[in-house]
């Protein structure tokens, strides 16, 4: 587990306060994600340290987690795989996070995006959710914040499924309904 190492562990030194519970203990395990499944996810960041912390993280948590380290190989793996979310971060080398969301959409439009920005650029972070972002996160990621935006993805995906399907049965509610209006129509002429 890369983000227990030491290494790890000094990208996340500024954060561990926000991760301790009333009782002092970290919560570096990957218990703190309560769901019921595990997510397909995206990682786009140019920053390895960030590969390493986030993705042991989330594969502790029990998710499937591919890495890409710019726009360009994340828009491969997204035409390749069905992920239910990517975590992007909005400034790296070649195209930028927001190009890549517009891209991501076209391609997956079911699949959430989330913004990663280092510089706590609220404008940006506006701009993203604005553009389509299902949210957004400020680097250094605290684990427990991580963990709030997933779940709050899970639940906003739960419900946009559940519309969709909703959707479809009420539009072949309608066509049945259409149907039977033409058979009533044809039998009047007859």
């Amino acid at each position: 587990m890369f983000w227990q190492q030491p290494e790890a562990q000094l990208a996340l030194t500024v954060q561990l306060d926000s991760l301790r519970p009333l009782g002092g203990k970290a919560l570096l395990s990957g218990e703190a994600i309560n769901m019921e499944h595990s997510l397909n996810i995206l990682l786009v960041d140019d920053e390895e340290i960030v590969h390493q912390t986030v993705v042991g993280y989330l594969c502790d948590s029990g998710h499937c987690v591919d890495k890409a380290h710019n726009a360009l190989a994340a828009l491969k793996f997204i035409e390749a795989s069905d992920y239910d979310l990517a975590l992007v971060d909005v400034r790296m080398p070649g195209t930028d996070g927001l190009s890549f969301l517009a891209k991501a959409q076209e391609i997956r439009p079911e699949m959430s995006v989330i913004i990663i920005t280092g510089q706590g650029d609220m404008d940006m972070a506006i701009r993203a959710l604005k553009l389509g972002a299902a949210d957004f996160l400020t680097k250094p990621i605290r684990l427990l914040e991580l963990d709030a935006v997933l779940e709050k993805s899970v639940r906003l995906r739960t419900l946009v499924i559940q519309h969709t399907r909703d959707m479809e049965a009420l539009q072949e509610a309608r066509d049945e309904l259409n149907e039977l209006k033409a058979l009533v129509e044809m039998q009047k002429n007859l």
